[in-house]
């Protein structure tokens, strides 16, 4: 899918993509050129509202955006012909993976010309090699649970806010003749709660040694086996809605479905919930009788009261082959983009958080009320990567995970996987 956004001859509207330096000539206001956008998503309506923002101060740059087919293989096609490619999307999953070494080989170096002042510095360093800093984080992602509130409040209940909490509303639901909670062929429910090990070890102080202890299959802290032991006694409890075996992914179906309003919980994560408001309207149940959602951190257990895992997802790079003439307006589009005015129409109309740490209550007002310390920001090019090594394996425990496997078993299963890869 191409969209192009072009406002030719608007006026006024001053926006704050400014890269220059105090007291320097900025970029000319009145150049022409076309900026072109590749990705992995199949529409970025969000990008086409910042870029109407964007035109208000150069209002004769069109942006381009177009879904990439295979983005791989396409994306390294582009590096070598250098065509219509200026701005690419990186998954910060592969930011290890030598297979991909060319995502860095072909990015220009920002450093010194874009103001990070928006983006935790955790976001920013994994975008970097060797202190240079190669891509820009733009969106973050959350794990949490979407929330039926008018099911809950209908039952005298309240949106929990830690584990304990949330099995309360789960008990009382299911005696009430209720299953609370709808899960898909990818279980974000197991996914939230082994990511809860990830922030323990991340705030432990010793960071390092405990991932490297689990990456290697040792599970001595027993954070796994903790785990499991609580997945185990979910299960058990009968609280998952038979129809989450019928659904046919973890996105669209799960969505439909909860908007049929007899569902209270749906484990997902802020890219999936994005997808909700365009929805509502594709919902027979839900436009004969709306009702009130929301979504809400993961709850949490013992020991991670103090932490909603917040983490920089879609980079962005620019492409170090563009003329250098164009390459100021390219970098001035990357800066809108992050800052301020730019970032909060990305998180409105996208409906999902940006790693600008000003912006994107409007869409998620829960964290508007989190405490300082309570808003952990993770990066994962620590010290030889430890910390994405420690992502990418329990990712992959989560998916293997089954009933009555023991931490030993699901360990060593999942090394062996993520050496497969």
């Amino acid at each position: 899918m191409i969209f192009t956004v072009c406002a030719c001859g608007a006026n006024g509207g001053k926006s704050n993509a400014t890269g220059s330096k105090q007291g320097e000539a900025g970029p000319d206001k009145n150049y022409a050129t076309t900026i072109y956008v590749c990705g992995t998503w199949g529409n970025f309506e969000a990008l086409e509202a910042a870029a109407q923002l964007f035109n208000k101060e150069y209002p004769n740059i069109q942006v381009v955006y177009e879904q990439l087919g295979n983005f791989g293989s396409d994306l390294k096609n582009r590096f070598v012909s250098g065509e219509n490619i200026d701005i690419y999307f990186f998954d910060w999953m592969l930011t290890n993976d030598e297979r991909y070494a060319y995502y860095w080989e072909n990015a220009e170096d920002l450093s010194g010309k874009l103001d990070f002042g928006t983006i935790p510095a955790e976001y920013l360093e994994t975008g970097m090699v060797n202190g240079k800093q190669y891509l820009v984080p733009i969106y973050e992602h959350s794990y949490g649970m979407m929330v039926n509130e008018d099911l809950l409040k209908a039952h005298d209940l309240k949106v929990p806010g830690t584990y304990g909490e949330f099995i309360e509303c789960c008990e009382r639901l299911k005696a009430d003749g209720i299953y609370p909670v709808l899960v898909a062929d990818s279980d974000y429910l197991t996914q939230i709660y082994f990511d809860h090990i990830y922030r323990t070890v991340i705030q432990s102080g010793n960071a390092k040694a405990l991932a490297g202890e689990i990456v290697s299959g040792n599970d001595s802290a027993g954070f796994v086996e903790n785990t499991l032991k609580l997945m185990d006694e979910f299960n058990k409890a009968d609280y998952v809605h038979p129809d989450s075996m019928g659904l046919e992914d973890n996105y669209n179906s799960a969505i439909l479905r909860f908007f049929e309003g007899d569902i209270a919980f749906v484990p997902f994560i802020t890219a999936s919930f994005s997808g909700t408001k365009k929805r509502e309207a594709k919902s027979e149940a839900f436009t004969a009788n709306p009702f009130t959602y929301s979504f809400v951190p993961s709850m949490c257990t013992n020991g991670y009261e103090n932490s909603v895992q917040q983490l920089g997802t879609v980079y962005m790079g620019v492409f170090k082959g563009i003329a250098d003439e164009k390459k100021p307006y390219v970098t001035e589009f990357l800066q809108f983009l992050m800052n301020d005015e730019g970032s909060e129409a990305l998180a409105t109309v996208k409906n999902m958080p940006t790693a600008n740490k000003n912006v994107g209550n409007k869409s998620f007002p829960y964290l508007e009320s989190l405490k300082k310390d309570e808003r952990v920001y993770i990066g994962m090019r620590q010290d030889g990567d430890y910390m994405l090594k420690l992502n990418q394996l329990l990712r992959t425990a989560s998916t293997l995970y089954s009933e009555g496997i023991t931490a030993d078993e699901l360990l060593k299963e999942a090394v062996e996987k993520v050496k497969e890869k």
